[in-house]
């Protein structure tokens, strides 16, 4: 298991025979939190997009902000970026 996969090489926090994971260790504040919100959703965008038969699970502390950023309307979603375009599915991991 690692906590800093875009550091290791690995695609994901954790994976086993099982279960693919990300971990997401950030306080939400509930306001304009462009930098958090980019960071979940690439990684449940990576994990909804993984070609695997492993089930999926994205960890966040606290579900209320991450929720609600989620189920937002896309419109909402693309300005999160700052000129209103979503490149955030152009990020890959590194």
């Amino acid at each position: 298991m690692s906590l800093g996969a875009g550091n290791t090489g690995r695609s994901f926090d954790q994976e086993t025979d099982r279960r693919v994971a990300a971990f997401k260790f950030i306080r939400w504040q509930g306001g304009p939190e462009s930098i958090r919100q980019n960071s979940v959703f690439k990684d449940f965008f990576l994990l909804a997009e993984h070609d695997t038969v492993k089930r999926r699970y994205l960890y966040v502390l606290g579900n209320h902000y991450p929720l609600k950023f989620l189920r937002q309307p896309l419109e909402p979603l693309a300005a999160t970026t700052s000129d209103g375009r979503p490149r955030i599915l152009a990020v890959g991991t590194a």
